[in-house]
């Protein structure tokens, strides 16, 4: 039951909209902090000096792997048909970052009273 109807305020009752917008916006920012926080952590583990300054270990490691006269990275670089290539894997982990966002209802969504 929606906390409108529990304290008996209709959802069309200014003080009521003012509430929600405020706790939508509280609700919004740390959606966009968690964002920002990931890409930020996402940015560090690819960045050498950071890994090495910090003696953090990768989160991604690329193997090249020498068959002459072929040349083959594990990951593969770019997409794969089965979507294990390493854009494939980064565009996962992009993606993932921002659907955070799904995971929560928004509070400023009209309804009936």
């Amino acid at each position: 039951e929606g906390s409108n109807k529990v304290l008996r305020v209709t959802r069309s009752n200014e003080n009521w909209r003012r509430y929600v917008d405020y706790v939508n916006q509280i609700v919004v920012n740390g959606l966009v902090e968690v964002t920002l926080f990931s890409a930020r952590y996402f940015q560090n583990q690819v960045d050498e000096q950071f890994l090495t300054n910090n003696d953090v270990a990768p989160l991604l490691e690329i193997q090249l792997k020498l068959a002459p006269p072929v040349a083959t990275f594990t990951p593969m670089m770019g997409r794969t048909s089965q979507g294990d290539g390493l854009r494939d894997i980064v565009d996962s982990w992009l993606t993932s970052f921002v659907n955070v966002a799904t995971l929560v209802t928004r509070l400023d969504t009209p309804e009936e009273d």
